[in-house]
């Protein structure tokens, strides 16, 4: 499992993809409802093979983008 914690500024929808060195992306959630401040998201990663990818997580028309590290 992995979390990611961000604030945003209003009560907005976001949408979290990671995505492969292949480019294949992955959607893990959709139009989610965050509420402002502070927000934790927990994700199962199960069903990803070892491996270095990239998060995308897009609220309020802002991207914010950083690398995620999958290790057995």
């Amino acid at each position: 499992k992995v979390s990611f914690s961000f604030e945003i500024n209003s009560n907005s929808t976001a949408n979290l993809d990671l995505i492969d060195l292949m480019g294949k992306r992955a959607r893990i959630f959709s139009n989610r409802s965050l509420l402002a401040g502070r927000n934790d998201v927990t994700i199962d990663l199960y069903d990803f093979d070892p491996g270095i990818y990239v998060y995308q997580l897009e609220s309020n028309g802002k991207l914010f983008v950083g690398k995620l590290i999958i290790s057995e």
